[in-house]
């Protein structure tokens, strides 16, 4: 009840901030942002920047910095006075973990998707009671309660098999590895850029293409504790089932603290944020092997009971799930922002961090001035091999390999 109230205090505010918004910083934030308050954009002299990892324009603003990333790579508070990341991290008031697949449409709709058959399956269970038991329809709706299984249509149990949707081929090789395990099974259609073999376009709806597959693969480019992106539920949200590598905290028992690490205070962390349903996925971290996981995968597909079992089951354990988070993000943003300006600063102006930022500064001016004056060379380089690649296209007999 407190935390409800804090929050519609918060909604309520709708202060004005002024802010600028560079580097690649997603556009939901600014969205969320304005849900909240009254947002002044101001190009040259903001109160707080938001910022990411695409560029150095924050550089030139000695404001507030506040850095956002989905990507896997670390805050570097030298330069930053807040931080929004995947990352599990305690540094004072100054870090938030907010994954980034919080922020897409698969998520909300899996969320949605799954509170309302929760709902429906508690209506379907209070039908069922008799009259000597009957509910207490004046209780509070419990917000931490149990999701239910679905029950899906048991034709999607005899839809295409497999999946594959990546933009290019910068990854870890467990990925292009087991695509072309899997293949030796059965063809996995890639309607991406990389390894495409469905011919025409990239796919533009990316969930109606998976919607046509029993499995997905979902595999993240990398793989880092809490790094957890939109592909497994991308997956999931097109009801199809997602072939998962990445995240190693996944790998362990729901509710078990990961592997130690010296970076990370597990046990702030240990059972309070709400959990992932490890029965609705396969995580191939699981298996002793890719050939262990691909013998299970061979399982489901010849196997339509076992195959709708691990389609039902919900992925999201708790309804309230995006809830948690949300209200997280809002507290952070109601902690900055309703602080005067000048106590807001964290990121310090002594010596050394201003020697730091300096050299960063000439650093990166050296680097623009050099990728000015190679960039008429790296173009015409292209252009060459563009105009290379055509006439080889054209008159293949000509230039025989």
């Amino acid at each position: 009840m407190a935390d409800s109230k804090i929050k519609l205090r918060y909604r309520q505010m709708k202060d004005t901030i002024k802010i600028h918004i560079v580097d690649g910083c997603p556009e939901y934030i600014m969205h969320k942002l304005q849900t909240l308050y009254k947002v002044e954009i101001n190009t040259e002299n903001p109160d707080f920047i938001f910022y990411s990892v695409f560029g150095t324009e924050h550089l030139k603003y000695d404001c507030v910095r506040i850095f956002y990333t989905g990507e896997n790579l670390r805050a570097d508070f030298n330069f930053c006075d807040y931080a929004i990341t995947f990352d599990y991290l305690i540094f004072e008031d100054r870090h938030l973990r907010y994954p980034l697949y919080l922020f897409y449409a698969s998520f909300r709709d899996i969320a949605k998707r799954e509170e309302i058959n929760n709902n429906l399956s508690k209506t379907q269970e209070s039908i069922q009671i008799s009259d000597t038991h009957k509910l207490d329809t004046s209780a509070p709706h419990t917000m931490n309660a149990k999701a239910r299984k679905y029950n899906l249509n048991q034709k999607l149990a005899k839809r295409k098999f497999c999946s594959f949707v990546v933009s290019n081929g910068k990854a870890h090789s467990i990925r292009e590895e087991f695509f072309k395990s899997l293949s030796a099974y059965k063809k996995v259609d890639s309607g991406g850029k990389y390894k495409n073999n469905i011919g025409g376009t990239p796919i533009a709806d990316k969930l109606a293409f998976l919607s046509e597959y029993k499995f997905n693969i979902a595999f993240e480019n990398s793989s880092t504790n809490g790094y957890l992106t939109e592909k497994l539920f991308d997956a999931k949200a097109a009801h199809s089932i997602p072939i998962y590598w990445g995240d190693p905290t996944l790998k362990n028992a729901i509710n078990s603290i990961p592997p130690p690490d010296n970076n990370i205070i597990w046990e702030s962390y240990k059972n309070l944020e709400p959990q992932l349903n490890k029965k609705a996925f396969i995580n191939i971290s699981d298996f002793n092997s890719i050939q262990e996981a691909i013998d299970f995968i061979i399982f489901l597909d010849s196997n339509d009971s076992a195959y709708m079992d691990m389609l039902n089951e919900p992925l999201l354990l708790d309804t309230n799930y995006a809830t948690y988070f949300d209200s997280k993000l809002e507290a952070f943003f109601a902690h900055i922002f309703s602080q005067p300006k000048q106590s807001a600063y964290r990121r310090g102006f002594g010596q050394w961090r201003l020697n730091i930022e300096r050299r960063y500064k000439k650093a990166q001016k050296v680097r623009t001035i050099a990728n000015n004056l190679i960039y008429p060379f790296k173009s015409s380089i292209k252009t060459i091999s563009n105009l290379s690649k055509t006439l080889k296209a054209k008159f293949r007999f000509c230039f025989k390999s």
